[in-house]
């Protein structure tokens, strides 16, 4: 969130606004590439290798199949994302080494998470860091030689992801000496031989955890996806400045579901789905306050005069805040309700159309609005489904002390 805050004035300074709207699809493309290229693994690999630690290169051989078994997609997309934005022959083979890159997703998972069952979380929030770091370092030297152009921005990109990869395997490997690699071998090999995890097995396993990400991808840029559907450069490249608004939100919902499990594990579920909804839609209305009141302000000296049209994008992205704001309460609990899935990724997919439609037949301003409209009224109706009037009574002081250790 923080390199994305960073690298969007100096983007939009060197690339002006349809080169904003094409890195931005560019990077929206490679952000799905990582979802679906890592399967869902991750969560397989976080328990599996909790109980059992030696099984821990069997898995990350598991996702290194997957990865080599996604990369002809990642091509597929890369290819298609050039002729869409009819990009150069240069810029094609950049794409191309970036969404590559993109597609190791499920052997950056698997070390990821192999860290964490072994308590290494500290090793695996560095190498986060690292990713964002090297990225926005990047983007910053490139712009002030005057060299950042989109080439240059795919590779900033792709360079970030190299750091990641190479910093969790560096981790890694540095969890076991080189006489205990010869055992986790032998082990991995047991496992093969045992036939104890077919395909099929990793796939159902796996596939519940895939789904919610997947659809919890598509929700948090379903905004930016929307306009870029509609193959405008322009368009996506000023509703790219007003959406950082409701990227930064689904961020600050996320933490505050993270922090809600961490302060009050035991909390009632229901009592939890209706706090974080509340309190998601009290922080959606002071983000958007605020976040609108900046952005009008601020859009013009920060990045532009030729974005400012992108004020007129401040009041949807307001919407999507709110919308994201209810949504959130449905994310988290759907992760113990995982045959509700199905139905709220066609709610989603629904309300996606639907603002899409609205889009092309009216403006792209409209249309994000009723996507964020119908994704609050899906987080609403859920909830009140759960919950019934409940979901109605608003107690400040359960909601304070969800967050509070």
């Amino acid at each position: 969130m923080v390199s994305g805050l960073v690298t969007a004035p100096l983007t939009a300074h060197a690339l002006g606004v349809e080169g904003r709207g094409q890195i931005t699809v560019i990077t929206l493309v490679s952000s799905v590439i990582v979802v679906v290229g890592s399967f869902g693994i991750g969560w397989v690999i976080r328990d599996e290798v909790g109980k059992d630690p030696t099984t821990r290169i069997f898995w990350q051989h598991a996702a290194q199949r997957i990865s080599m078994a996604f990369a002809p997609v990642a091509l597929l997309l890369a290819v298609g994302v050039a002729e869409w934005l009819k990009l150069s022959s240069t810029d094609r083979w950049f794409v191309a080494v970036y969404y590559l890159v993109a597609a190791t997703a499920a052997t950056r998972s698997a070390d990821g998470n192999v860290l964490v069952s072994l308590g290494r979380t500290s090793s695996v929030g560095l190498a986060n860091m690292s990713f964002a770091s090297a990225t926005a370092l990047l983007y910053t030297v490139l712009f002030a030689l005057g060299q950042l152009d989109l080439r240059a921005a795919i590779a900033a990109n792709t360079g970030g992801l190299v750091v990641q990869i190479l910093l969790l395997k560096g981790f890694v490997l540095r969890t076991s000496r080189s006489e205990e690699r010869g055992m986790l071998r032998r082990r991995r090999q047991e496992i093969v031989t045992s036939g104890v995890w077919s395909g099929t097995k990793l796939v159902r396993r796996s596939a519940r955890a895939w789904r919610a990400q997947l659809i919890d991808t598509l929700v948090g840029r379903s905004d930016t996806a929307l306009v870029s559907l509609l193959n405008d450069a322009r368009a996506l490249g000023l509703y790219s400045v007003a959406g950082l608004i409701p990227q930064v939100a689904y961020a600050t919902f996320n933490t505050l579901v993270q922090l809600s499990f961490s302060a009050s594990p035991r909390l009632n579920p229901d009592t939890r789905l209706k706090n974080i909804l509340h309190a998601g839609i009290l922080v959606g209305l002071l983000l958007c306050l605020l976040g609108g009141a900046a952005a009008y302000w601020l859009i013009p000296p920060i990045f532009g005069k030729g974005f400012e049209p992108s004020r007129s994008y401040i009041v949807p992205a307001c919407s999507m805040v709110l919308g994201l704001g209810a949504y959130s309460a449905l994310a988290q609990d759907l992760s113990r309700r995982a045959r509700s899935g199905g139905l709220v990724g066609l709610t989603v997919a629904i309300s996606i159309v639907s603002g899409l439609s609205m889009a092309y037949v009216v403006s792209p301003q409209v249309g994000i609005c009723v996507l964020g409209v119908l994704l609050f009224l899906t987080g609403i109706g859920y909830s009140a489904f759960r919950l019934g009037s409940a979901v109605f009574r608003f107690e400040p002081r359960s909601i304070a002390a969800s967050f509070r250790k």
